[in-house]
């Protein structure tokens, strides 16, 4: 009898500690899905804020309207899908 209740209440701790793994890596996900997101948006003004800063004849030597600007920001380089959404 006392070897059952050992051995049941090794078994309890074991869960619990794979919960709390469980726990610790679901909000380590959150946490970097978080960070991505905020990366993403600091990237995103960053790019808005340098093309906007140029003159309109620097915009058109690299191919691009200042109405693309925050498409281009969103999208990355390929033109083809800022140009879609324009």
């Amino acid at each position: 009898m006392t070897f059952a209740y050992i051995d049941h209440t090794e078994t309890q701790t074991a869960s619990i500690g794979k919960m709390a793994v469980i726990v610790l890596i679901r909000a380590a996900e959150e946490m970097l899905s978080a960070c991505k997101s905020a990366r993403h948006k600091w990237e995103y003004h960053k790019s808005v804020a340098e093309f906007s800063g140029m003159n309109d004849h620097m915009l058109r030597g690299i191919g691009i309207h200042r109405s693309e600007i925050t498409a281009i920001a969103d999208h990355g380089a390929d033109l083809s899908k800022a140009r879609y959404y324009r």
